[in-house]
């Protein structure tokens, strides 16, 4: 499956940010924009949509027409970033985790033979791997609340890869490049903070990010209690998205730090991909070195 370009760095995240806001946060933009933001409309269950990889997708309240549709090959990972203007809330998101049949969030219907926890997220994120190539629908439903998401393919067995933007975030399949001891921007929504580095095996990259507002030992803590970085609401930090710590083929799992910092040794040579999410839609900056050294 050909990957196909994304909506340009800077347009996707105003876009993201007038469509719905942030995870835990009301932040606003007044910037203006001459490119038209497309939405693209889910459909109902007997008629899903299918997923709009170049142009944002529509969430509604009526979670009766937000059935989408992606037709993938074996071994295709399946990424979405989404936006929504209500906070999910604690008892929905713990019924969501703790439920089979309940769900806050993103849920693949079709999928059968493999534990609820497996085909569902409880938050605007989702990370899926296909073991097998079919015709998958999905299902978003969040109570009261509208947004829009972003969706991205990569093909089974690819390799991270390195764009050409140098201390600014990408997407998954087109990463930015982290720049070693500079400065490196962060932008409020996950969508827009991919990075890569291309790591030797024993070395250790250090990660710090400086950004406003930032999360307090609350959301700290509450992002520690749960282990799953796309279904806990308080989940932030950094994630090392090309590391699986879940020792499963039908779930993989990020490493991913609960703080702005990330001290991370790679394990073999080659490109490790990195994403940012801050839980309060914070912005700002960080900075990296593969030198033992307090950054």
């Amino acid at each position: 499956m050909n990957l196909i370009k994304l909506l340009p760095l800077s347009i996707l995240s105003l876009a993201l940010i007038a469509c719905g806001g942030g995870g835990g946060s009301d932040n606003s933009s007044n910037d203006d924009s001459s490119e038209p933001i497309i939405l693209n409309e889910g459909g109902p269950v007997s008629d899903p949509t299918p997923i709009d990889f170049q142009n944002l997708n529509e969430i509604k309240t009526e979670a009766f027409y937000n059935h989408f549709g992606v037709s993938v090959g074996a071994g295709d990972i399946l990424i979405i970033s989404g936006n929504i203007d209500t906070v999910i809330n604690d008892t929905d998101n713990r019924r969501c985790l703790e439920q089979d049949g309940y769900y806050t969030g993103i849920r693949i219907l079709n999928l059968s033979g493999v534990n609820e926890s497996i085909k569902r997220s409880c938050t605007p994120y989702f990370f899926h791997q296909f073991i097998d190539a079919g015709n998958y629908d999905l299902k978003l439903g969040f109570p009261s609340a509208k947004g829009s998401f972003v969706a991205t393919i990569l093909p089974a067995d690819s390799e991270p890869q390195l764009g050409n933007q140098l201390g600014t975030g990408g997407h998954p399949e087109n990463l930015g490049r982290i720049d070693i001891d500079g400065k490196n921007k962060l932008t409020s929504h996950p969508a827009t903070n991919h990075f890569g580095y291309k790591g030797k095996a024993g070395e250790t990259i250090y990660l710090q990010a400086y950004v406003d507002p930032r999360e307090d030992a609350t959301t700290e803590r509450r992002c520690s209690e749960f282990g799953d970085y796309f279904s806990n609401k308080y989940a932030f930090g950094w994630a090392v998205m090309s590391e699986d710590i879940s020792g499963s083929i039908y779930h993989r799992q990020p490493v991913f730090s609960c703080s702005g910092s990330l001290e991370h040794t790679f394990p073999k040579d080659g490109i490790y991909h990195f994403n940012f999410r801050s839980f309060l839609g914070g912005t700002g900056y960080f900075y990296a070195t593969t030198t033992p050294a307090p950054l």
